[in-house]
């Protein structure tokens, strides 16, 4: 019973590269395209971008985006998967694919016999690319942290790890592993930090520049917290100019927040207890999509609310760099939106803009959706129709990341199956 067990909870985690497989095997018109779209201050579509705003290049015909970033020069990367490959694309400013980069303006790879998919992205000072992603083995019951650098023209960076790429896997001590990373980033000495799950445990890494294990971290590189968390556990973490480390997260209807310094040993600041947990509702089902951390602490969870009455619904959570919920916002720590009664509400990313607004993104009754909050929670009236922008490409739209670019035009990705849109 137990085998049965762990094979389904192993191919849960492979749905995504599952239904990748599915489409690549699809007849013609059967199409689901990786989706960059652009929208100005107000919320409105910027018909400069792309086509008619929207960017939809052709790749293979299951294609999504997880992940976007900007280069200080307005260059758009979209990282994500194309036919259970790892996928990186870059776009110019005005939304067209910029051939310059990899192979045409696309990479795709599937690092030997298996699939993937890349998580997140940064861009490193010197104009690096660097991608952190979920390199899956079904054969193997086994998935694995991977990550990827490139140089600026999408080339493969050879200096790094071992021919660009750094695969770490628990797999030598389990029978069975579910690792995925959920976020990256560089602190101020270069050193590259990758947090996610591994198994029922939340595990930070961190390499040194050229992508070896940082031994003077954790144990070996690694430090690993105990949460006994099964699904998704998206986590964000916040660097501090003294080297010290907040990780937060959230699963199950729970937030979890972990304080570490440089070395990364737990600090004392929650009474020897390495991490602190939060409920985020009382009743009903919150599910974690994305976790943010701000500047000064504070934590915002973002998912989606079912009480098992109706469908699922826009939810967001303030909590203090305590653990406390933010009383002042939304309605005691919490905001719930319903936005359509004909199909249910998704978040999948969440993003605060430097006046303090918070954007949340993900599908409206399968239509691309866009929210958007005063810093106190309430909605922000003065974006789109009345705080809430959707979008309608094809007959399945998803948003999966929401970020703005320094001139304040907010950027999206995701995907859209076109098979019966407009586009």
């Amino acid at each position: 019973m137990k085998d049965i067990y762990k094979k389904r909870y192993f191919l849960s985690l492979l749905s995504v590269l599952l239904v990748s497989l599915l489409f690549s095997a699809c007849p013609a018109g059967d199409k689901v395209y990786l989706v960059v779209a652009r929208y100005d201050t107000n919320g409105k579509i910027d018909n400069s971008f792309g086509k008619e705003g929207i960017a939809m290049p052709e790749l293979g015909n299951y294609s999504v985006a997880y992940t976007l970033n900007i280069q200080p020069d307005g260059r758009i990367i979209a990282a994500g998967i194309s036919d259970s490959k790892f996928t990186l694309i870059r776009l110019n400013p005005d939304g067209n694919i910029d051939e310059s980069f990899a192979n045409k303006g696309v990479f795709t790879n599937k690092f030997g016999s298996k699939s993937g998919t890349f998580k997140d992205v940064i861009i490193q000072s010197d104009g690096k690319i660097v991608t952190t992603g979920l390199l899956v083995s079904k054969e193997e019951n086994l998935s694995s942290f991977v990550i990827v650098r490139f140089n600026p023209d999408g080339s493969i960076d050879e200096h790094f790890g071992e021919g660009g790429t750094v695969i770490y896997s628990y797999f030598e001590y389990f029978e069975y592993e579910e690792s995925v990373p959920y976020t990256i980033k560089t602190d101020n000495k270069g050193r590259i930090l990758v947090a996610g799950k591994i198994n029922s445990q939340i595990g930070l890494i961190r390499y040194n520049r050229e992508g070896s294990l940082d031994y003077s971290f954790g144990y070996n590189g690694v430090r690993t917290f105990y949460t006994y968390a099964h699904g998704e556990s998206p986590c964000d973490i916040l660097l501090n100019e003294n080297g010290s480390i907040i990780l937060a997260g959230g699963f199950q209807n729970t937030v979890f927040i972990g304080r570490l310094n440089e070395s990364g040993e737990y600090n004392d600041q929650f009474e020897g207890t390495e991490l602190i947990t939060s409920p985020i509702v009382e009743k009903g089902y919150f599910e974690v999509r994305d976790v943010l951390i701000q500047k000064d602490g504070s934590i915002l969870v973002a998912g989606h609310f079912s009480d098992g009455n109706i469908h699922s619904s826009f939810g967001i959570a303030r909590f203090t760099p305590d653990g406390e919920k933010d009383i002042n916002f939304g309605s005691n720590g919490l905001v719930m939106l319903i936005l359509s009664r004909l199909g249910p509400d998704y978040i999948n990313s969440i993003y605060v803009q430097s006046d303090g607004k918070i954007l949340v993104a993900g599908s409206s009754a399968y239509d691309f959706a866009i929210v958007r909050l005063k810093s106190n929670g309430s909605i922000d009236e003065t974006f789109g129709n009345n705080g809430i922008v959707t979008t309608e490409l094809g007959s399945e739209d998803v948003i999966n990341s929401i970020i703005v670019q320094p001139d304040g035009k907010i950027l999206v990705g995701g995907y859209s199956d076109t098979t019966s849109g407009k586009y």
